[in-house]
């Protein structure tokens, strides 16, 4: 199966996997014009592959919480070629990524800044490689003690510096990571996210829409 990922929540990242390989691209930064040089990127990505977007049977999306702006446009691009190319997909929380990367056995709490004092706090299990959310992502007031579901034995957030504003005991367990590589989510068990045909997928808002 032809299969790419796409995430967009903090920066951008693009990963494809064929029955022969896979290669990603990480960390690229558009700036402000997003929306004008991503399909032109990914174009080429698959190009240099040898393939185009017609080729590609399955898509993953990033859904955050992260930029609006950027999983929204992702979001609407993969829908569009899904609908017609009528390739499966399916959206994976972001965090997945980060709780990949971090790669330990056990609970991990990503964070994400949801600004306003707040964060937006998505907890993972891993046992035996196999990595699940535990609960709904929940929006906390970032320097109060937080709710016992929260309580890991690690967390990790790609926001520079915004461990400084997080509980002591946070702190303590608290690891930087790089933005979320689109290749980890390739690799997210099928049992727990599965395929999708209706392209109904929808982003983790930071904070809830007005």
């Amino acid at each position: 199966m032809i299969h790419v990922a796409i995430d967009s929540s903090l920066g951008n990242s693009l990963a494809l996997r064929t029955p022969d390989f896979t290669t990603s691209l990480p960390n690229l930064d558009f700036g402000r014009d997003n929306d004008r040089n991503f399909l032109p990127c990914l174009r080429d990505f698959l190009r240099q592959n040898r393939l185009d977007v017609q080729d590609v049977e399955a898509w993953t999306v990033g859904t955050g919480p992260g930029s609006f702006a950027g999983i929204r446009f992702t979001l609407a691009l993969v829908k569009g070629i899904c609908t017609a190319t009528h390739a499966k997909c399916r959206g994976i929380p972001s965090g997945y990524a980060l709780a990949r990367a971090w790669g330990r056995e056990g609970r991990v709490g990503i964070v994400a800044d949801a600004r306003c004092g707040k964060a937006f706090v998505t907890v993972f299990e891993a046992k035996n490689g196999v990595f699940r959310p535990v609960g709904d992502p929940l929006l906390v007031e970032s320097q109060t003690t937080w709710p016992p579901e929260l309580t890991c034995d690690a967390y990790c957030s790609a926001n520079a510096g915004f461990e400084e504003h997080l509980p002591a005991n946070v702190r303590e367990h608290f690891s930087f990571l790089p933005p979320p590589d689109a290749q980890w989510l390739l690799q997210a068990d099928e049992t727990i996210w599965p395929w999708r045909q209706d392209s109904n997928i929808e982003p983790l808002y930071v904070r809830p829409p007005a």
